[in-house]
């Protein structure tokens, strides 16, 4: 106990520890007591709690029954080493060591965060009892066979100065031992007791001011929420409206479209209709049968064809003159095959007489019967 504050064990769990291997206890409040039969490792266990304070003493010497290390090697082997938890000024902490042959590892944690923890360094012991390992064990710890007591230089300086002599302590020792007290305990030095409790509150000050920070941040971000919430809550009543009135004009249009459709087949109807009308005024207002209209359809099939023929058949300006010169040779009308052969057997014997004119000359009486042939 320190300055009214309380060191109270809560749990140890050993690693391997001498005979002991995998053990695990708790501390109930007030006092605990472990009774086991001899042999099983109580003095062991003893030990192991005042070495995961104060680490171990006598490493350099060779005799088993004086080198703490040497004597409490594990048995069985395995990782040589535990844990150690305790409660001081309102706060749980775990101590954990490992101890090899030439570097010891220890850690200290804060229990309920499991971080690391600086409150206390590898001495720890001496920083929570104010005493050095060897007043640790001739006064709170008491080993097997070891139920004696004697003075330290430490004891003595904490009961009043009395050293192992009787020889009372020197003025300049007292003051030098107040003077590291007051030290210890200075607001001026970093090492001091109260320098470390400004500093402490200085860091819980920061980081309340960062928690009320945090707090503000957090307030402006919750409102900003609240902001795109309801911005968000508007942009989907908008897209609502949006998308029925979209729905509306795409039935608009697929309406106006059947319209149109309508309107063009109600147009291409009045236009049948007044066909039918026609054509049935153009049959007196009754329509032919099937049968009576095939002749006319056959003759319309001629008309067609003539048509066709007379198109490919057209006289030419030089046939249009001689038919015009014909008609007027034959105006009386077409003579018939006997005055065409008379004709023709006069053409024969004037081109006979051409031939023999050219052949001789004509005597006068040829020329008389020329001429009366002409008349003829």
């Amino acid at each position: 106990m320190k300055g009214g504050n309380i060191l109270r064990l809560i749990s140890l769990h050993v690693e391997n520890f001498g005979k002991l291997s995998g053990l695990d206890l708790k501390f109930q409040d007030g006092l605990n007591a472990y009774l086991r039969e001899n042999g099983t490792g109580k003095s062991t266990l003893a030990a192991f709690i005042r070495v995961m304070f104060y680490g171990f003493s006598n490493d350099r010497k060779r005799d088993e029954t004086e080198n703490e290390r040497m004597r409490y090697t594990p048995w069985q082997g395995g990782v040589y080493g535990g844990q150690l938890v305790f409660e001081t000024k309102g706060k749980t902490y775990r101590i954990e060591r490992v101890f090899e042959k030439k570097n010891d590892s220890f850690m200290l944690y804060d229990e309920t965060t499991n971080l690391p923890s600086t409150d206390f360094g590898e001495n720890i012991g001496e920083a929570l009892f104010r005493i050095d390992r060897e007043s640790f064990t001739k006064t709170v710890f008491i080993g097997q066979q070891d139920v004696v007591t004697a003075p330290t230089d430490s004891i003595s300086a904490k009961i009043g100065g009395i050293n192992e002599t009787g020889d009372l302590m020197s003025y300049d020792r007292a003051m030098a031992t107040l003077t590291d007290e007051a030290n210890a305990l200075s607001p001026r030095r970093a090492t001091g007791e109260v320098k470390k409790l400004q500093n402490r509150l200085a860091e819980l000050d920061a980081e309340l001011q960062k928690k009320d920070d945090i707090e503000e941040a957090l307030d402006k971000t919750n409102a900003e929420m609240e902001m795109l919430r309801a911005e968000l809550v508007k942009a989907q009543e908008e897209r609502k409206q949006k998308s029925a009135l979209r729905d509306a004009l795409t039935a608009y249009q697929a309406v106006l479209t059947e319209k149109n459709s309508y309107a063009a087949l109600q147009e291409e109807k009045d236009k049948a209709e007044e066909r039918y009308k026609e054509e049935r005024d153009a049959f007196s207002g009754e329509v032919p049968t099937e049968a009576e209209l095939e002749p006319l359809i056959k003759d319309a099939g001629h008309m067609v064809a003539i048509e066709d023929s007379l198109s490919k058949n057209q006289l030419t300006p030089e046939l249009e003159k001689r038919l015009s010169h014909l008609e007027k040779e034959f105006s009386t009308g077409i003579p018939d095959q006997a005055e065409l052969g008379a004709e023709k057997e006069k053409a024969e014997k004037l081109r006979q007489l051409r031939t023999n004119m050219l052949a001789e000359a004509l005597t006068d009486e040829e020329k008389e019967a020329l001429d009366g042939f002409r008349r003829t």
